[in-house]
């Protein structure tokens, strides 16, 4: 964070943080478009043959899935540009 404030950019006020490392408005906006507008939450079900699709933005996403018996896991998944991106899902008791 040190290299992102006033105190040692090199350019005069702009940083994101103030020279007493407190967050300016830039840096508040930007922390919410990243954890608010820029981040995909999601709840969907599967249809009946177990398969369910989302849209989203390339990148990494951790998926948890929950059967109807209440067997939950999650995963590590990277939706990546130009390919397909399936992923087959195996969740064992």
């Amino acid at each position: 964070m040190r290299a992102l404030s006033d105190r040692h950019i090199w350019h005069p006020k702009g940083g994101l943080v103030d020279e007493n490392y407190q967050p300016k408005l830039v840096y508040k906006r930007l922390m919410k478009l990243i954890h608010e507008e820029w981040t995909t939450r999601l709840t969907t079900k599967s249809d009946a043959g177990g398969e369910a699709d989302f849209r989203g933005f390339h990148g990494r996403y951790k998926v948890t899935v929950k059967t109807t018996e209440g067997v939950s896991r999650s995963f590590d998944c990277d939706l990546k540009k130009g390919e397909e991106n399936q992923w087959v899902f195996v969740l064992t008791p």
